[in-house]
């Protein structure tokens, strides 16, 4: 028998998609998918993929083959990509291009675009399965932080607010549409009770197979240390919207500048920030980088926040061994995967209780936990941790134990186990 046919299907030029297609500057380096395809064992799978452009003209493909014989397609997505149906013609598209593949299976990355929902649809004579990310159904509830409770407002002009109000509701819409790419698909990967319970309230038939994910190895490489590290520093998540909490981060590092005056904050990501890391001036920012540039003049933050720009794993993990602590800030996340980075290299560790967090962090043993809503208790928790040098060291080396512990050997082996009992050859 040949090795399995397996396509990968992403919205994005992600990954190993994204080297073959010379489209590396489309999308991110990859993550977890980069990670699992570098241990897939070439011998048992052949793996091609499919991923999505809007750079991409409406009815044209994009295809290469790398010098390995792996075959990446990149087609049209949408300017609108989310909360509406697929076009007939996307469809027909889609179906002609998995029909030239031949894949035995298909693994669906996602479910937050038109694009995925599109593939499930697709070639019914074919079995799928739906690796978990994010879970719109469940994000749709905290969609935009809940500022409003928080006393806080972003500053829209009109334009933005005609703009917000439409993404809000297209993101609701694709509530539904990513309920019919699961039941669809009929099977779905994932590493946490949270997406597990979720997945079998859309359809109990659907198929839950776990497979933990394992942040990038270079993560296990760096291991943080009291005596190394700026004290009283704080890193945190890419926050570019207000689901990442980083304005609850910011008014909870003004209660405490008045006991660190050297508190820092470092942020990664893309910002509109000058040289020195600090936000530019109202007009060159969206308008929740002027919410944020307004908690910072407030709170008079200038010198304690640093926007410290875009990084590749080896830089967030060298970020990450230099600071005092991590924070999770955000009001929602699957699977928290900056947060497991973090505590993989051993850092003391702060996040909101939401998502898995609480299945592989435990309260004052491997990290602290808070309601998003209550700013206050995270600036309390920070101060255990910078106040007591035995608490920090403790915590830091349970969460590195317990991250070590959840990491997975030989992981190839299990998701071709994975893919056999979707196709009906191993019970």
């Amino acid at each position: 028998m040949g090795k399995m046919r397996v396509l990968w299907v992403t919205a994005s030029p992600l990954g190993p998609a994204a080297r073959i297609l010379n489209m590396q500057n489309a999308g991110t380096s990859g993550g977890w998918i980069q990670t699992i395809y570098e241990e897939i064992s070439r011998d048992e799978i052949e793996l091609s993929f499919l991923c999505f452009s809007k750079k991409v003209k409406e009815g044209r493909v994009i295809h290469n083959t790398s010098d390995e014989g792996e075959n990446a397609y990149c087609l049209n997505m949408p300017e609108m990509s989310f909360g509406i149906k697929p076009s007939p013609k996307m469809l027909h598209q889609i179906s002609d291009t998995i029909q030239e593949i031949k894949p035995d299976i298909i693994q669906i990355w996602g479910t937050e675009t038109v694009a995925q929902n599109a593939v499930a649809s697709c070639a019914t004579n074919i079995k799928k399965v739906v690796f978990i990310q994010g879970l719109i159904g469940i994000h749709a509830r905290y969609y935009g932080g809940r500022l409003d409770d928080l006393g806080l407002r972003m500053p829209h002009t009109p334009k933005e607010f005609l703009v917000h109000e439409i993404k809000k509701r297209k993101f609701v819409s694709q509530v539904e549409f990513e309920k019919k790419e699961i039941r669809e698909a009929g099977n779905v990967i994932l590493d946490n009770d949270f997406s597990a319970a979720y997945s079998k309230s859309i359809d109990e038939g659907v198929g839950v197979f776990e497979y933990r994910l394992n942040p990038n190895r270079v993560f296990v490489e760096y291991e943080w240390s009291l005596e190394n590290c700026k004290k009283h520093r704080i890193f945190t998540v890419f926050g570019g919207g207000p689901d990442k909490g980083l304005h609850q981060l910011l008014k909870a590092v003004g209660i405490l500048k008045r006991i660190y005056p050297d508190i820092e904050v470092f942020i990664p990501g893309i910002f509109n920030a000058d040289e020195k890391g600090r936000l530019k001036e109202d007009k060159f920012l969206s308008s929740y980088e002027r919410l944020l540039r307004s908690l910072i003049s407030d709170l008079e933050l200038f010198d304690n926040i640093y926007f410290c720009g875009r990084m590749n794993p080896d830089g967030m993990a060298k970020q990450i061994s230099n600071s005092h602590c991590f924070v999770n800030p955000s009001i929602m996340e699957v699977h928290a995967g900056s947060l497991r980075e973090a505590m993989l290299v051993g850092i003391p560790s702060i996040s909101t209780f939401c998502g898995s967090v609480g299945e592989f962090m435990q309260e004052g043993v491997t990290g602290y936990l808070y309601r998003y809503e209550e700013h206050e208790v995270l600036a309390y928790k920070l101060r255990k941790i910078f106040d007591d040098d035995d608490i920090a060291q403790k915590i830091g080396q349970a969460a590195r134990n317990k991250m070590l512990s959840f990491r997975r050997e030989n992981r190839d082996s299990e998701l071709f186990s994975i893919y056999k009992k979707i196709l009906g050859e191993e019970k």
